[in-house]
């Protein structure tokens, strides 16, 4: 047997250029085994430096590989249709393909722009948020725009509804406020300046609760998104109620003018309207403050409300104004003391 050759004791195999025993140490044989290969490796193609490789997940046209970036360069369309730029000066103008601008509006057909404070809550705790607690019935993708905004598309209208009507929500203690996506969205100079309200239509007469009816009056309001169950049901016939988005700043709508033809004629009726608003943002016309109505004015009732007596304390003394012969008397009373 020739130097750095060792016999095997068991089979009797020879192997060559083995190294030293090391005691304990397991040696590299001890690891040999059959190798049974599940998922075929890529085969160069023999050319040094080629990054051809033959891949099972490739496709293949009439036996010729196809790369990544010729299948990429396929789908992507021709650059030659494209508009080309217009230079005005020292403008440059680009007319976009109308077609292209309107297939992915689109798109934002189930859209919303959510805002939160994200100096306490995680763009992965809202996104665990609305997988795991909003009860979505499809698929909703998040986005963020910046400036704590999120644009959210969902898969399924209902979805993009039923969050829109349910905000504002708490992500792990923060409020999350809703608004519907629209075009020309600008984080800088649109900030959520809409809210959805309940409005009422009182005394309404119910040959007018239609839902189409009821949405047409809801327009005047702004952007009307639905009308109460109970009166599409008819449930309650003191008032129509209809949800709506309105602004939270400027003026309201109070009052609409409802005009209809005379069936089978072409005279015209019409009749006055009120709207109230249940978000409880109403001016007081008496103290020009918000949050409540000129009857429930605390100030207005102070003012209306003469003086008659003092607060009485104890040992103290009050004030009574009589008339007597049509001249005014004022007489101190004392108090009794408890």
């Amino acid at each position: 047997m020739a130097s750095g050759e060792r016999s095997s004791e068991k089979d009797g195999r020879i192997f060559a250029a083995r190294p030293p025993d090391r005691g304990k140490q397991r040696r590299i044989t001890d690891f040999w085994g059959p190798v049974i290969n599940t998922v075929p490796f890529p085969v160069a193609t023999g050319i040094p430096g080629s990054a051809e490789m033959s891949h099972p997940r490739e496709e293949t046209t009439a036996g010729r590989k196809q790369s990544y970036a010729a299948m990429a360069r396929r789908s992507m369309p021709n650059i030659d249709d494209l508009p080309d730029p217009i230079r005005a000066g020292n403008l440059t103008k680009i007319m976009i393909p109308q077609e292209a601008y309107e297939e992915r509006l689109q798109s934002f057909s189930h859209a919303l722009i959510g805002r939160v404070n994200f100096c306490f809550v995680s763009m992965d705790e809202v996104r665990a948020e609305a997988k795991n607690v909003w009860n979505l019935k499809g698929k909703v993708t998040l986005a963020p725009l910046g400036k704590g905004f999120i644009l959210l598309r969902f898969e399924v209208e209902g979805d993009m509804a039923a969050m829109w009507k349910r905000g504002p929500i708490k992500v792990k203690g923060q409020i999350m406020r809703f608004q519907r996506w629209r075009p020309e969205f600008n984080i800088h100079e649109d900030p959520v300046q809409t809210k959805l309200v309940w409005i009422r239509y009182p005394e309404l007469p119910m040959e007018y609760w239609h839902e189409k009816i009821l949405l047409s009056m809801g327009k005047a309001s702004r952007c009307p998104v639905e009308v109460d169950r109970r009166t599409i049901q008819g449930n309650m016939g003191n008032y129509a109620r209809v949800l709506v988005e309105v602004l939270l700043s400027g003026t309201r709508v109070e009052e609409i003018q409802v005009e209809r033809k005379q069936p089978g004629k072409d005279d015209l009726f019409w009749f006055k309207q009120r709207i109230l608003y249940e978000d409880g943002i109403e001016r007081c016309t008496s103290c020009k403050k918000l949050r409540h109505l000129a009857e429930q004015c605390r100030s207005k009732r102070n003012t209306e409300r003469q003086p008659a007596e003092e607060d009485r304390r104890p040992g103290g003394t009050f004030q009574v104004t009589k008339e007597e012969g049509g001249a005014p008397r004022s007489e101190e009373i004392p108090t009794k003391s408890s």
